[in-house]
């Protein structure tokens, strides 16, 4: 029992959480596409939205707005560069709502409070 004690004393027995799990089918942040990319934008100042929020497909947006998600142009997550080709853009999806993300292209996904 005192080996226990110390034990316990000594931190040997606590554990540290890292990562705090926020399940994708969260929606109670209820995020907006404007506050989507706007933090985006705010954060990586070389992404634009030429396409006002409102549109999927026109202009040279940095986003395409689906019902659904907030797709972004280049992921900053991925270590490869796009090297401008079409097949490697486009990857980085997060949701309405909850903003949970996850990118087609090098893997990485989280919650909303992850990507802050």
């Amino acid at each position: 029992i005192n080996n226990i004690n110390n034990n316990i004393n000594n931190n040997n027995y606590i554990q540290k959480r890292h990562k705090v799990f926020v399940s994708k089918h969260n929606q109670t942040l209820n995020l907006t596409p404007h506050q989507i990319t706007d933090y985006l934008i705010s954060q990586l100042p070389h992404l634009t939205n030429n396409n006002n929020h409102t549109t999927a497909t026109t202009g040279d947006s940095s986003f395409r707005i689906t019902s659904t998600h907030v797709i972004v142009k280049e992921c900053p997550f991925c270590s490869k560069p796009t090297n401008g080709k079409y097949d490697n853009m486009y990857k980085l999806y997060v949701q309405l709502g909850g903003g949970a993300y996850f990118c087609h292209r090098c893997g990485v996904k989280g919650s909303w409070y992850d990507l802050k």
